[in-house]
């Protein structure tokens, strides 16, 4: 009998159902599936992708994923960046604790065709990190990529365990890699066999060279992330927050590439923990990051001794040629508040008091200035658009307190307790001061200064001990100092004569002092002034005042530290422009200069100090 062949319809019918039923296996074998494996960690990439793409939109910006390749160019972190004129760091994202196992490559499998970007205008945005490989998301959620090839119109992301460095040799034991096309979503897909795209530099931990190096087991450095300061620690010291991180790098040499394992142990406290990390070959030394975060119920000054090993897998322990011990010592930073247009809009930034751990608080295009923190710094008033409006100390759950339709608010101030805020109304019917509660929602503020015309009344802020305000009138162009004491609702001018030139008074902590700027001909100058109450409730009287600050022409809204002894206000030094006006810090009395805390260009005023 004449046997029948199969149709060309027939054999591509089968075909497909066997990929479909290949397909099916490989998506539920464990591995793919695993809840730590490569799966599990390209579902969270992807989803950060993500979060970026539609941060960039929905706040008009440019955000973007950087990886963070060894010299064998596999990564185990990435960093977030955001910012509309140039790329600022915003997260570490490192996976070596939570996947222990699986690295990245940001490229293509070999043999698949692939194409670079030309050179796009992202590359000034990148900055310094232009060199890494990067893919960006423009504000209109586009993705455009640096340093990574494109296959087939989408950009991708090997995520594997076994990913091995060496000649053309990389190969995936089981992994995934993430698909992230220009405009649509990421999709992920796995990786069954296959050899990474573009040669490595790096011999591979696992294969020992032809002529492995003959050095002994030694640990060679430890280093600290984020630097600390040289000049008031040594290198083995280290100083934290509460609940804040400390990035340590070891590196280390053999006498062979077997693998090392560097073991962290923690001392201090009411306990102790062992961590252990496993080293990576990073082409010049076996290298292992370890991130350590101060428990949250530390308390200031207490210590942590962090000491690491380092052992081959036999278990013979690497002599240390440096100290691998670190003392920790938990420390409180103040943090300075203040508005900017360093990325576009007006948006508040807080910073700490060194000048560390810069954090964008507000994301939108409504102008918040004068922000003000509650007296336990752990809350902020400010206005935006036309209203006061109250937000935690990270920028979390803003609300709204007034509802002034066509008035103005501005100038907020705390009284001491935190329970209620008093601040500058401009209406059409003129300048007043009004007074709402803290945790309400103020429909009907109380007046407690009226009858001003417009553009009177300047700066106010809240004497520590409740007594009374401290705020700026303008008569006419010739702004003068008062105080209005709120048990008598009575007005007083502190000079006896007019000035004409003082304005932005701000008291002390203890309520002993004030800070002001007083205007000099054409510049504007930081002045102190003691502050005397003889009696309760009285009138009050300021010295003749000294000045704290030289050598500038425009100086602007200085404020009080916690300590009662330094000063942190905005400036810009002779020749600038308004466009360079940058936060600086000094302790009052000294002869020491001014300290720097933003850099020119960035356009930051209006700073706060908290706890």
């Amino acid at each position: 009998m004449k046997r029948r062949a199969f149709t060309l319809l027939e054999t591509m019918v089968v075909l497909a159902m066997l990929a479909l039923l290949a397909g099916m296996v490989l998506v539920n074998l464990p591995w793919f599936r695993s809840a730590g494996g490569p799966r599990a960690l390209a579902e969270e990439l992807a989803g950060k992708l993500e979060q970026l793409r539609g941060r960039a939109r929905a706040g008009q910006t440019t955000t973007a994923m950087a990886w963070l390749p060894n010299a064998g160019g596999l990564a185990r972190s990435c960093l977030l960046l955001e910012g509309r004129q140039r790329a600022n760091p915003r997260q570490t994202f490192a996976w070596d604790r939570q996947y222990p196992d699986l690295s990245g490559f940001a490229g293509a499998l070999q043999g698949l065709p692939s194409q670079s970007d030309p050179p796009q205008a992202i590359d000034a945005w990148a900055g310094p990190y232009q060199n890494l490989p990067l893919l960006a998301f423009r504000p209109d959620g586009q993705a455009v990529g640096l340093n990574l090839p494109r296959v087939e119109g989408s950009y991708r992301l090997v995520i594997g365990d076994g990913l091995q460095a060496g000649a053309q040799l990389t190969a995936v034991h089981r992994g995934v890699q993430i698909q992230i096309p220009a405009s649509g979503v990421p999709r992920i897909e796995p990786v069954t066999l296959g050899t990474l795209d573009h040669p490595l530099q790096a011999p591979p931990p696992t294969a020992p060279p032809s002529s492995p190096p003959t050095q002994p087991l030694q640990l060679t450095e430890v280093l600290l992330t984020p630097p600390q300061n040289p000049d008031a620690l040594g290198a083995d010291q280290a100083r934290v927050e509460p609940e804040a991180y400390l990035h340590l790098t070891v590196h280390a040499r053999g006498s062979d590439y077997e693998p090392l394992t560097c073991t962290w142990t923690v001392s201090g406290g009411a306990r102790s923990s062992v961590e252990a990390c496993q080293m990576l070959w990073n082409g010049t030394a076996f290298e292992s990051t370890w991130e350590w975060q101060a428990p949250p119920d530390s308390t200031v000054d207490q210590t942590y001794l962090l000491s690491c090993q380092v052992r081959n897998r036999r278990g013979d322990l690497a002599t240390a040629l440096v100290n691998a011990n670190v003392q920790v010592r938990i420390i409180r930073h103040g943090s300075v508040l203040f508005s900017s247009d360093r990325d576009g809009p007006i948006d508040l930034y807080k910073v700490n008091e060194d000048g560390s751990r810069l954090r964008r608080l507000t994301w939108d295009a409504d102008g918040e200035q004068r922000p003000k923190f509650s007296p336990d710094s752990s809350r902020i008033v400010f206005p935006k658009g036309n209203d006061l409006w109250l937000c935690n100390a990270d920028g979390s759950q803003a609300r709204r307190l007034t509802n002034l339709g066509s008035a103005q608010a501005a100038e907020p101030t705390w009284n001491a307790l935190g329970t209620q805020i008093a601040y500058v109304e401009h209406g059409s019917g003129g300048d007043r001061i009004m007074r709402i509660n803290a945790d309400e929602d103020n429909l009907d503020p109380t007046e407690l200064l009226g009858g001003y015309a417009a553009g009177q009344l300047g700066f106010v802020d809240w004497a520590p001990d409740n007594s009374r305000l401290l705020l700026d009138i303008n008569n006419s162009g010739a702004t003068d100092l008062y105080e209005f004491i709120l048990a008598s609702h009575s007005l007083n001018i502190l000079r006896s004569v007019h000035t004409n030139n003082e304005n932005h008074a701000h008291f002390s902590p203890d309520g002993s002092r004030i800070v002001y700027v007083h205007r000099n001909g054409a510049k504007k100058e930081v002045w102190t002034s003691t502050f005397s109450v003889a009696v309760p409730n009285g009138p009050a009287s300021i010295s003749s005042g000294s000045k704290e600050v030289y050598d500038t022409e425009w100086n602007s809204d200085p404020a009080w530290g916690p300590d009662g002894a330094r000063i942190v206000f905005g400036s810009r030094r002779p020749s600038e422009t308004a466009a360079d006006e940058r936060l600086w810090q000094i302790t009052t009395g000294s002869s020491a200069p001014p300290r720097k805390l933003s850099l020119k260009n960035l356009h930051d005023w209006d700073p706060t100090w908290g706890r």
